[in-house]
């Protein structure tokens, strides 16, 4: 009996150990996995920190990498919110969701959290349904993006734009938006003031002119691989007061005339950056006018536009003083004396792309160097 009862013992004992180990282990595995969502995820930090206040100033929260938070994480974030807002407390939910795979992830969060600012749609199956859907529930949304979304169309753009008036911020890279889409939501755009439409290969001008004759407040614009010409930079320029950044890059229509139009144009003083880069049929003639409108650039590529010469880089050195990025990779024609006027006229010059340049010598690139500018000749 006596054996017995020890035998007993022992077994309790050794499952006793089992379990306390077990719980330990979850319990380990519970903290290390709250550890990794706290390293990776500051809004949870934040929310942990102001669990227990009872007072909260306006904060703005950013889910800048969703894939991160289990959607359990971000019920519990919401119900916080829901609760601070309705207890009188100041407190403004800003919600940013990208990295979304699946539809029904998005339709949840946002019938859940109505301050949503900015959705990266590139990789969510888009269907007009699902953007009216969206917008309906999103009507403060500033950021929409859609970076190589086949799926989108002229209809399911409008379907959100139409709702989502405050939009400043509309990415359509390599999409399927036609003319027709800008076209029917330019009344809808006005607050924009970032575009993205590069490698937009069913977008001509008309839509484009018309979008830019709405969006007076337009500062980003990037119209790279498209079929754009040298009238819809007229409009452009003769419309978007505010333009500071234009990317053509791969812009084969455009001719001198877009230069001409960029240069006269009142805006031409507050252009910042500039890409022309292989836009093959700029003269040097017409972009050394140009160069002397651009008083505030700090950024220019004409990298491939092998009719650059000095002359180009000279009017730039004596208009754009404060010019700190320049690439003139694979404009052959470009020698020492170009080189040399830059580094005497630009001391804010930092970074200088001369790839392919073979008439630049070693000691104007010296030159540039002693001045702390980056050189890139390789």
């Amino acid at each position: 009996m006596t054996d017995g009862t020890s035998i007993n013992n022992a077994i309790a004992v050794f499952l006793a150990l089992v379990v306390t180990a077990v719980i330990g282990c979850r319990a380990q595995l519970f903290k290390n996995e709250k550890n990794s969502i706290e390293k990776k995820n500051k809004t949870y930090q934040l929310f942990v920190q102001v669990m227990g206040t009872k007072e909260l100033s306006s904060h703005i929260f950013s889910y800048c990498s969703y894939s991160f938070i289990e959607i359990a994480m971000i019920s519990k974030c919401n119900k916080l919110c829901n609760s601070l807002v309705s207890a009188g407390t100041m407190f403004s939910p800003f919600l940013a969701i990208k990295r979304l795979t699946k539809v029904n992830h998005l339709l949840w969060i946002t019938h859940r959290a109505k301050s949503i600012h900015s959705i990266d749609f590139s990789i969510i199956p888009s269907t007009d349904d699902v953007l009216l859907e969206v917008a309906k529930c999103c009507n403060v949304l500033r950021h929409a993006i859609f970076a190589q979304n086949k799926i989108i169309t002229d209809v399911g753009l409008l379907n959100l734009v139409s709702h989502c008036t405050q939009i400043e911020v509309l990415m359509l890279p390599g999409t399927n938006i036609t003319d027709h889409a800008l076209s029917c939501c330019r009344i809808y755009l006005r607050n924009l003031r970032y575009l993205d439409v590069s490698n937009c290969d069913n977008l001509c001008n008309e839509g484009l002119v018309e979008l830019f004759e709405e969006c007076k407040l337009l500062e980003f614009v990037d119209l790279s691989s498209t079929k754009v010409t040298d009238g819809t930079i007229g409009a452009l320029m003769q419309s978007c007061l505010q333009i500071k950044q234009i990317i053509l890059f791969k812009c084969f229509l455009l001719t001198d005339e877009a230069c001409v139009f960029m240069s006269r144009a009142p805006t031409a003083a507050n252009i910042t950056h500039i890409s022309l880069s292989k836009c093959y049929g700029l003269s040097d003639a017409s972009l050394t006018v140009l160069a002397k409108s651009l008083k505030s650039l700090t950024h220019l590529d004409i990298s491939h536009v092998e009719t650059i010469t000095d002359r180009t880089l000279i009017a730039i050195a004596e208009n754009a003083k404060d010019i700190a990025l320049i690439n003139t990779s694979w404009c052959k024609l470009v020698t020492d004396v170009g080189i040399n006027a830059l580094a005497a006229e630009c001391p804010n010059l930092k970074e200088l792309h001369i790839r392919e340049c073979y008439r630049v010598s070693d000691e104007a690139i010296a030159s540039l160097k002693t001045n702390k500018c980056t050189v890139f000749d390789y």
